[in-house]
C-alpha cells in the first residue's frame, strides 16, 4: 500500500484532504516550503465547549512551495500526513501530539539504505549511497496541499480545560537538483541523489501559531447544595450535590469535584464523577450541631448553600419513605428513614441507623428491600426502640426482564457491590423500568462475571413500528459492600449460553416468560439485535460514592418497521 493511500485511510474519519485552487501567492522564502494553519468556522471567542458534547475544532493545514523554483526533497513528501504534524501546548505547558503519528518522512538513520551499483549497465566503483527524491513543482503552478481537519479532538487529546496554542511543524531535507539522476539500474524509474548532496539543506518548517480555549467548569453556573436538617450524631449524613457547568451553561461531565464545609468535626465523603448532566454527589456528616456553609473547592471555587446539623431531642418516631411504591417481582425498592423528636421536629435522615424489615415475605439488606411473591407487602423501619408506621410495597408481575452479565474492570475493586437499573423506551418514552440492588461485582475477567436479571415494571415491549431502546445503568450500591468507589464492567455481544464451560456474554431483553426478544449487540451506535452475538465485548463505567447517581453503560436501540 502506498503512503498516499495509507494516509487517506488513517485520516478519513477526521479530515478531508483537498488541493485548493487558486493557490495563494507567496513571496520567495526560506525554508523553501511554507506551512500555514487557520481555523475553519469557529466561535468568535475561539472558546470550545467541553465533553460530553464538544464543539468541533476545525483546522486547515496548508503546505506549499514558496521558493519561486522547484524544490527537490525526499520521496514521499507529498503523501506525508501533515494533519498529524500539529503541536499543541496545553494549559499546563505540556506538549500534545498525535500519538498515532506516522514516522516523519525524513529519517537520517535510513539515508544510507539504498546503493546504486551501476548506471546504464556500467558498474560503479565504489557504489554510491543514494536517496530517492521527488520534485515539488515551482511556478507557474507551485506545489500546494490543503488538509481540512473536521475536529482536531479526533486526533489530539484536548480534554483539559484552559488556553491552548497550536503550530504545525515538520522536518524538510532538500537536495541540489544538479546532482539528481534517474538511470540507476538498481532503482529503475526512480530519481535519486547521492547522500553527499544533502549537506547544509536540513530545515525545520514551523507554521504560524493559533490560540484557542477549551471551556471548563465556570464559577457562575456551578452550584453546591446539601440536604438537611441532619442529626449531628456522626452517622446521619447530608447528601451534597455539586453541579458543574461551563460559562455557556453546558454540563461538564467526567470530573470528580472536591468540596469543603465550615464548622468543626466534619466528615466529608468522596464525590462521584459528574454524570452527563454535570451532577456529582458527596456526603457530609458531623458531630457538632451548627449551620455549615458548603463550597466547591475544585475544579472551581464557589461558595454555595448551607446544611443545618441539629442536636435534636430524643428520637420519638420515624417515618419510612416512599410510602406506597410498586416493584416487579424480584426487583428492588430503596427506602429512607427520617427521625423526629416528641415535638415533631425533624432529626434528619437516619437511614443509616435504621433496620428495615418486610412482611409477609421477602428480605431487606440495609435500606434495600425485595420480594418475589405477588401482592401487598409491608415495610417497617426500626431505629433504637422506635419502629415506624408500615409502608406498603406492592409486588406486581414483571412486564419484561433485562438480563446482563456484570463484573469488574479491575480486581483491586473486589468487594464492591452494585445497584443495577434498566429502562426500556419506545420512541423516547419510558414503557418499563426496574432496579436490582446490591449485586456482587465479582472480579475482573468474564469468568468472574455474573448474570443478573432485572425485572421490569410497566408495559411489555412489542414489535410495533418505532424505535425501541434499552438503557442499562449502574451505581455503587446503597446497601452492603465496603468500597467507596470502583469500576463496573458490562459484558455483552456473546452467545446465549448462561451456564457451564461454554457460558458467554449473551446480555439481552427477555419477555416475562424468558423468551429472548433482543440481544445487546456491538456497534456504533449500540444496536438491539435479534441475532445472537459471536464476539463478546465489554463497557466499563466508574461509580463514585455509595448510593450516588446512576451511571449509564449505554443505550441499545432498534428501529422497527
Amino acid at each position: 500500500m502506498n503512503r498516499a493511500l495509507l494516509a487517506f485511510i488513517l485520516g478519513a474519519m477526521a479530515l478531508v484532504a483537498v488541493v485548493a485552487s487558486p493557490r495563494p501567492a507567496v513571496a520567495q522564502c526560506n525554508p523553501p516550503v511554507k506551512v500555514t494553519i487557520k481555523f475553519g468556522a469557529v466561535p468568535a471567542d475561539v472558546t470550545f465547549s467541553p465533553l460530553p458534547a464538544p464543539t468541533p475544532i476545525p483546522i486547515t493545514v496548508q503546505v506549499q512551495n514558496c521558493n519561486g523554483a522547484p524544490v527537490l526533497t525526499t520521496d514521499g513528501f507529498a503523501s506525508t500526513d501533515f494533519f498529524r504534524r500539529l503541536y499543541f501546548t496545553d494549559p499546563n505547558g505540556g506538549t500534545i501530539i498525535d500519538k498515532t503519528e506516522e514516522q516523519l518522512h525524513f529519517n537520517t538513520n535510513k539515508l544510507n539504505n539504498f546503493f546504486c551499483l551501476s548506471r546504464n549497465g556500467v558498474l560503479l566503483s565504489p557504489s554510491i549511497p543514494v536517496v530517492p527524491v521527488q520534485q515539488l513543482n515551482g511556478p507557474p503552478t507551485p506545489f500546494f496541499r490543503e488538509y481540512q481537519i473536521k475536529d482536531a479532538r479526533a486526533l489530539y487529546d484536548l480534554t483539559v480545560p484552559g488556553q491552548y496554542s497550536v503550530t504545525a511543524r515538520f522536518d524538510l531535507l532538500t537536495f541540489d537538483a544538479a546532482a539528481k539522476f534517474s538511470d540507476c539500474d538498481q532503482l529503475k524509474g526512480t530519481t535519486v541523489v547521492p547522500v553527499t548532496a544533502t549537506a547544509g539543506q536540513r530545515f525545520t518548517v514551523v507554521s504560524n501559531t493559533l490560540q484557542l480555549i477549551i471551556a471548563g467548569a465556570g464559577e457562575t453556573n456551578s452550584t453546591i447544595t446539601g440536604t438537611g436538617p441532619v442529626l449531628a450524631d456522626g452517622v446521619a449524613a447530608s447528601t451534597v450535590t455539586i453541579t458543574l457547568k461551563d460559562t455557556n451553561t453546558n454540563p461538564v461531565a467526567g470530573v470528580v469535584p472536591t468540596f469543603s464545609a465550615t464548622g468543626t468535626n466534619n466528615t466529608l465523603g468522596a464525590c462521584s464523577a459528574t454524570n452527563a448532566s454535570g451532577v456529582s454527589t458527596c456526603s457530609l456528616q458531623s458531630t457538632v450541631p451548627e449551620v455549615k456553609t458548603l463550597a466547591i473547592v475544585t475544579p472551581v471555587a464557589k461558595t454555595g448553600g448551607t446544611v443545618t446539623f441539629t442536636a435534636g431531642g430524643t428520637l420519638d418516631h420515624l417515618v419510612v419513605s416512599p410510602a406506597t411504591p410498586t416493584i416487579a417481582a424480584g426487583g428492588t425498592q430503596f427506602y429512607t428513614a427520617e427521625g423526629f423528636d416528641a415535638s415533631n421536629i425533624s432529626l434528619g435522615d437516619i437511614t443509616s441507623a435504621t433496620t428495615f424489615t418486610i412482611a409477609p415475605n421477602g428480605s431487606c439488606s440495609g435500606a434495600t428491600c425485595t420480594a418475589t411473591a405477588l401482592g401487598l407487602h409491608t415495610v417497617k423501619g426500626t431505629s433504637g426502640a422506635k419502629t415506624s408506621p408500615e409502608a406498603s410495597l406492592t409486588v406486581a408481575a414483571p412486564a419484561d426482564q433485562v438480563r446482563v452479565w456484570v463484573g469488574l474492570f479491575n480486581s483491586d475493586d473486589v468487594g464492591i457491590r452494585f445497584d443495577l437499573q434498566a429502562i426500556v423506551r419506545k420512541n423516547g418514552s419510558m414503557i418499563s423500568s426496574g432496579q436490582l440492588g446490591s449485586v456482587s461485582g465479582g472480579s475482573s475477567g468474564f469468568n468472574n462475571a455474573a448474570l443478573y436479571t432485572i425485572p421490569l415494571l410497566g408495559t411489555a415491549a412489542t414489535a410495533s413500528p418505532g424505535t425501541l431502546s434499552v438503557e442499562v445503568l449502574v451505581r455503587n450500591a446503597c446497601a452492603a459492600g465496603g468500597r467507596i468507589s470502583g469500576t463496573a464492567r458490562l459484558w455483552f455481544n456473546g452467545a446465549k449460553s448462561d451456564t457451564g464451560a461454554t457460558r458467554d456474554a449473551g446480555s439481552r431483553l427477555d419477555s416475562a416468560s424468558g423468551a429472548t426478544l433482543y440481544f445487546l449487540g456491538s456497534g456504533n451506535p449500540l444496536p438491539l439485535t435479534r441475532t445472537v452475538g459471536s464476539a463478546r465485548t465489554s463497557i466499563d463505567k466508574a461509580v463514585g460514592a455509595k448510593c450516588g447517581p446512576y451511571q449509564s453503560f449505554g443505550t441499545w436501540s432498534i428501529t422497527l418497521p
